[in-house]
């Protein structure tokens, strides 16, 4: 596909992406909703968007999904862990110092794998405020 025709039909490979997943929502906009100077990434923002995105009632389901198709390796989401990789943590090493970039990253993954794939009980048991506290903790910002 041409990237002009996602651009006029999508906006960007956001929409197209976003689209595709019927998300609403790429992840990119995500980490642009917790830059606050159009660089920095406030981490409190990051995690409460994060959290409300995957326990969301409609949108959670559809991420753990992908998830679970990027996890098993299948090729065709291939792009998507490119994307997600150029994009989403691009961003945050662009908005974060690269240690904290990397133990953000790092997680993140740990967190959404724990708490909303494998659905592990201690992650599970934690409630959202007691999860967010953890996860700002790991990244090397205290809540």
């Amino acid at each position: 596909m041409s990237h002009t025709l996602v651009n006029y039909h999508f906006g960007s490979v956001d929409g197209l992406l976003a689209e595709a997943l019927a998300l609403g929502i790429s992840p990119r906009d995500v980490v642009r909703a917790a830059t606050t100077d159009g660089e920095t990434v406030d981490l409190h923002r990051l995690v409460r968007g994060l959290l409300a995105l995957w326990e969301h009632p409609v949108l959670g389901p559809r991420l753990a999904v992908l998830a679970r198709r990027i996890a098993a390796g299948e090729a065709s989401a291939a792009p998507l862990v490119g994307y997600l990789e150029r994009v989403v943590f691009g961003a945050l090493s662009a908005g974060l110092d690269r240690e904290r970039a990397e133990r953000a990253t790092i997680a993140v993954v740990g967190t959404v794998f724990a708490r909303y794939i494998l659905r592990l009980d201690a992650a599970t048991a934690l409630s959202r405020a007691q999860l967010e506290r953890l996860l700002l903790s790991m990244i090397g910002q205290p809540s």
